[in-house]
């Protein structure tokens, strides 16, 4: 038996929602979440979900008395840096289905093309699409340059 649960890397974010079905819905259509495990209380709490978008887990759960972690108000200093095959398009999708814009899609000295989202319920998204390989060297003469 390995370490970890299959299809799991070794660090899975882990969020809280005051609406996690509210979420999931957003993005399933944003980002094309899977949801693979849902619990909820009898009373209608979700208290943990396991889902996926691309090749990495998310964990999901409601808010709720006696757990330390609540959920963003209004917004999280935890954001998301979120890998698509193409920005341009998700961030389209990710507008379509309810996602605010913060900066359109653009190309940054890093060699990703980099759009940046923010979700109804305090994430900041930002979807990228590596366009180039950039050595650290040339990164960090980018800013000396400056």
């Amino acid at each position: 038996m390995d370490y970890k649960p299959a299809g799991f890397h070794t660090m899975t974010p882990n969020a809280t929602y005051r609406d996690t079905k509210a979420a999931i819905e957003l993005y399933k259509r944003a980002f094309g979440l899977i949801v693979d495990t849902f619990l909820e209380t009898p009373e209608g709490i979700v208290m943990h979900v396991s889902a996926t978008i691309g090749d990495s887990q998310l964990f999901m759960s409601d808010e709720f008395k006696g757990s330390p972690r609540q959920a963003p108000n209004p917004n999280s200093p935890v954001a998301f840096y979120l890998y698509l095959p193409d920005v341009d398009a998700s961030y389209q999708q990710a507008i379509k289905a309810g996602m605010t814009n913060v900066s359109k899609p653009e190309e940054m000295f890093w060699g990703d093309r980099t759009a940046t989202v923010v979700d109804p319920f305090g994430y900041t998204w930002t979807l990228a699409t590596q366009v180039k390989e950039i050595s650290p060297r040339i990164m960090i003469s980018y800013f000396l340059d400056q």
